[in-house]
């Protein structure tokens, strides 16, 4: 069996969906896990709770955007179909920056709460070390 190219722009669309759906379920857990041992910090359990408004809203409206970005649906994969979509550059770099920033805001959030710990500085740098190694 042959590969058309139809079939290799419908799997892509459908890893685009998928990614759209895996990347802020990685992210909400990493930020439920902080607020679970950050969270009598009132101040830093607003901000894990902006994180996590903001990382569901703006991932849903990636999901639509990129679901509703071609009208008629099948156009996404077959440009032969009358039909309109939106310019594939905004789509791409929109989610990249919405990737970035989130990625960013989980990775260094985690930073001053740690720092502020009452442990030795040892201590507070292998903390750092652990949860740094998110970041690779």
């Amino acid at each position: 069996m042959y590969w058309t190219v139809t079939d290799r722009n419908k799997l892509e669309v459908i890893s685009q969906w998928l990614y759209c759906i895996i990347s802020p379920v990685l992210k909400l857990a990493a930020l439920w896990f902080y607020r679970r041992i950050f969270g009598p910090q009132t101040r830093v359990n607003y901000i894990i709770n902006g994180g996590i408004f903001f990382i569901t809203i703006a991932y849903t409206a990636l999901f639509f955007i990129s679901l509703l970005s071609c009208m008629p649906f099948e156009r996404r994969w077959n440009k032969y179909v009358p039909g309109y979509c939106l310019p594939s550059g905004v789509t791409a770099y929109l989610s990249g920056a919405i990737n970035v920033l989130t990625d960013a805001f989980v990775v260094f959030l985690p930073i001053p709460a740690i720092l502020k710990l009452n442990m030795a500085l040892s201590r507070k740098i292998r903390a750092l070390a652990v949860f740094g190694l998110g970041a690779m």
